[in-house]
């Protein structure tokens, strides 16, 4: 299942602090009802929007500018906010490693949140230093224990260790899930270390912001809290939507019956053009006129836009298509194909050149059954079968995702305040003084 990332999401960064130790006692930061995902306020929308405008404020005028891209990314919020709901309700939140990993994402998010408040730069990507940079190894030291006369205790020094290798089995059990070549693949020795030193800066800013929190403006505390609750549930419904991805799965039957459904998908007609075009080639007709006149193959053409007859030269074995191969190389120099050959992209009629132990010169004709996707008119042509399954996909995830929608009552705003923003270099707008109105002269 595909899950539709917004700009409005993307613009945002995100954290929220969670447990762990600050000079050997349990962090006290509030402790906070589980988190849930059923909706998103006109208040917290504003908040993001806002964050958003200082970070990226050309993505901002453009969610302004134009009403559908708004509405596209309020259903994507929408979807969001419904898998990640049904994520936590059947247990996925729950289970350790996938726990573990919130509470992660929680304290790396709070600290760039905070080294972006404490450095006063408007997105992590801006020139002001590099992220962490106030954070010295000096410091790091201090946090492990490590430097001379550290006032950790040993409980303390264990207690962060143990964390850390909890961090660590974490990330590589989600590593793995990812990736199943980086299951049960170890770190090496730079890698663990430089974990172990990001790790720390990390930790050293999520007890800052937590020993801080009373200091900190309300505004920016608020602002964390949703960017977390949107991270977080990035997290969970991509999980959940690889478990869904078998229910939405579509089979042959289903694509033969929504093209029985759909007659302007019938291929019959382009099947009889080839027919009479084969039946042209194989009367004696010059094949590659044939082809510059009824090709619609766009490698007919070379960089200056020179017919090329349905030559391709040099064809080495295992390139073209496996049944477009097999058919050119089964015939001999100068034979066409007796019939058709039909493959995803369309009817093809095949005159074989020549052809040695691993290359081969054929002529070709294409009859193209592939058609373009209305919704994406930018989009190359695609199979018609391609087409279909791709349609027949994304209403079955459609479908899915509006039952959960319904079942967890999800809430996004649809009223809320675009803030305005000024793009850098821009003129600013100026609204012309109204004109008064002309007074009749008295006689």
């Amino acid at each position: 299942m595909k899950i539709a990332k917004t700009a409005l999401v993307a613009a945002c960064v995100l954290g929220t602090a969670i447990s762990g130790f600050v000079d050997g006692q349990t962090r006290k930061s509030q402790v906070e009802a589980k988190e849930t995902f059923t909706q998103i306020t006109a208040q917290e929308m504003n908040l993001l929007l806002a964050d958003a405008a200082e970070a990226n404020p050309v993505a901002v005028r453009r969610f302004e500018d134009d009403p559908e891209l708004r509405r596209k990314q309020i259903e994507s919020l929408r979807d969001l906010l419904a898998l990640a709901s049904d994520a936590q309700k059947v247990g996925l939140a729950d289970r350790k490693e996938f726990r573990n990993e919130l509470e992660n994402i929680a304290a790396e998010m709070t600290a760039i949140s905070y080294d972006r408040h404490i450095n006063k730069r408007r997105s992590p990507f801006e020139n002001q230093g590099p992220s962490f940079g106030k954070i010295t190894d000096a410091m790091v030291a201090s946090y492990w224990g490590e430097s001379p006369g550290s006032p950790l205790s040993a409980a303390v020094k264990m207690a962060r260790n143990a964390k850390f290798e909890q961090f660590l089995d974490t990330k590589l059990y989600i590593l793995g899930t990812g990736d199943p070549d980086l299951k049960g693949k170890p770190l090496s020795e730079n890698e663990r270390n430089a974990s172990r030193w990001m790790y720390a800066r990390t930790q050293i800013y999520a007890d800052e912001y937590a020993r801080r929190s009373a200091l900190l403006p309300l505004s920016f505390k608020q602002k964390v809290k949703i960017q977390i609750k949107l991270q977080q549930a990035q997290f969970l419904a991509r999980l959940y939507a690889e478990q869904l991805a078998a229910d939405t799965v579509v089979f042959d039957a289903e694509i033969a019956t929504y093209m029985n459904a759909h007659p302007e998908l019938d291929t019959v007609g382009d099947r009889a053009m080839a027919e009479k075009i084969l039946a042209r080639a194989k009367s004696g007709e010059d094949f590659a006129k044939l082809a510059n006149e009824f090709t619609e193959d766009p490698g007919n053409k070379d960089a200056t836009g020179q017919l090329q007859g349905g030559l391709y030269q040099g064809v080495n074995l295992g390139v073209m298509l496996p049944r477009f191969e097999k058919a050119a190389i089964a015939l001999e120099a100068g034979q066409i194909s007796p019939e058709l050959v039909e493959t995803d992209f369309g009817y093809h009629i095949l005159k074989l050149e020549s052809k040695s132990s691993d290359k081969y010169d054929v002529r070709h004709i294409l009859i193209a059954t592939a058609v373009s996707d209305p919704s994406n008119p930018g989009a190359r042509p695609v199979p018609v079968k391609e087409y279909v399954k791709k349609n027949l996909e994304n209403e079955k995830e459609r479908g899915i995702i509006d039952r959960i929608i319904v079942a967890n009552k999800i809430s996004v705003p649809e009223d809320f305040v675009v803030p305005r923003v000024v793009i850098p270099g821009e003129a600013p707008k100026t609204t012309p003084k109204a004109t008064p109105p002309a007074r009749r002269k008295r006689s």
